[in-house]
């Protein structure tokens, strides 16, 4: 039988026996150890490539624009109004935020931006690489972007948006 050689773990070469183990697996034979040393470069090519698009798909490819912003919340009686059309504001990542008909809309607070609503009609996210949850924040009848309620930020629309609203 012919010697075969293989590095091993501590970095030492040397000849391996008719019973040698190779990552685990008995090579018996001459044959055997020849297809697991030549499958193991590509096996550890395959790992390295998978383990290159795992951490790849961890990355934040689109990033909600942040702004810092100041809530104060609203006290005595809070405005509500109802949102008689349905809208669509932008916000610049490629993900429209929908604001549904009929839907019903609370203060929660005043910031620099506008005031800052809430529903309970329908969930409403910013979307990005993440998704966040959000309040309307709407300056003279018109959606000028969003608070962000765990980042505690406000997210400004690419343009300001008129809403058809009857005051509650």
């Amino acid at each position: 039988m012919e010697p075969f050689y293989l590095r091993a773990s501590s970095g030492q070469t040397g000849n391996m026996s008719p019973h040698t183990v190779v990552s685990g697996i008995v090579a018996n034979s001459p044959a055997e150890q020849h297809r697991i040393g030549r499958r193991t470069p590509a096996f550890l090519a395959g790992s390295f490539v998978f383990l290159l698009l795992s951490i790849g798909c961890a990355f934040d490819v689109v990033q909600v624009k942040q702004l810092p912003v100041t809530l104060t919340a609203t006290l005595p009686a809070p405005k509500a109004f109802l949102l008689d059309a349905g809208a669509k504001v932008t916000i610049g990542t490629g993900f429209a935020v929908n604001l549904r008909a009929n839907t019903t809309w609370q203060e929660i607070g005043t910031t620099q931006f506008g005031e800052v609503y809430s529903t309970k009609d329908q969930v409403l996210t910013v979307e990005a690489s993440n998704v966040y949850e959000a309040a309307l924040v709407v300056r003279d009848g018109q959606v000028t972007g969003f608070y962000l309620l765990i980042e505690k930020k406000f997210c400004p629309a690419t343009q300001p948006v008129a809403l058809a609203t009857t005051p509650q």
